[in-house]
């Protein structure tokens, strides 16, 4: 039998790593980096000191139901563009 324990309890994410993860997220999605929880966890690193897992990055991102933004954000982004060209 494998006697290992897992994690014991959820990784609580304080307000201020949460914001920072989304506002990695969607700096990789606008300029067309990967927006994968291991392309966002290493540039939370090497920016911010932060040490996160990529698995913690993505369920992060799902809880707060922010998983399909980097590929609707820069569609957001260049209809705004769009409409804004037409003023």
């Amino acid at each position: 039998f494998d006697k290992r324990q897992g994690q014991l309890q959820s990784v609580v994410l304080t307000s201020e790593v949460r914001s920072e993860i989304i506002i990695q997220s969607a700096a990789n999605a606008l300029i067309g980096y990967s927006a994968s929880g291991k392309a966002i966890a290493t540039a939370l690193r090497e920016r911010c000191g932060l040490e996160l897992s990529e698995r913690t990055v993505r369920d992060c991102l799902m809880k707060l139901k922010l998983g399909n933004m980097a590929k609707e954000l820069p569609e957001l982004v260049e209809t705004l563009k769009k409409k804004s060209a037409l003023k």
